[in-house]
């Protein structure tokens, strides 16, 4: 089952490839049944999941995740939570931050006010299946001093 496992790795970030393929290791030397449903980056973090529970393995998964907030996605390298101007997370280094703000920096003017459209847009009553044109002007066009 172990080598099933791996088959996730084509579904995560190459810089974390060392580490899901230690914590594949690290699953089959507690049980070699352990079966992974799902591995994934969500948020900026490893997510792995197991199709039965399992206590000591439930704390190897938490210790990889952990490892991989402070790991780059592209590189292995060390890294950072970073959001993007269009709110993704990702967990990247210097060199691969580009574009990024470092995840605890307040979000720029634009993103906000987008953010603010979204929302307004989608919690509007009758919102639901309308244009954007539905979205009052006063909530989407930047406020003038």
């Amino acid at each position: 089952m172990a080598s099933d496992n791996l088959n996730w790795l084509a579904h995560l970030p190459e810089g974390w490839h060392p580490l899901y393929r230690d914590l594949v290791v690290g699953l089959a030397d507690l049980d070699p049944d352990i079966v992974i449903v799902q591995a994934k980056q969500k948020f900026g973090e490893l997510r792995v999941y197991l199709g039965k529970y399992h206590l000591d393995a439930e704390a190897l998964i938490r210790t990889a995740e952990s490892l991989s907030q402070a790991m780059c996605e592209l590189c292995g390298d060390i890294g950072e939570r970073r959001i993007s101007r269009t709110g993704w997370v990702r967990t990247l280094c210097d060199a691969h931050g580009g574009g990024f703000r470092p995840a605890g920096s307040a979000p720029s003017r634009e993103y906000r006010l987008a953010r603010r459209a979204r929302s307004a847009f989608v919690l509007w009553p009758g919102g639901a299946g309308k244009t954007a044109n539905a979205v009052p002007k006063a909530l989407t066009s930047p406020r003038r001093g």
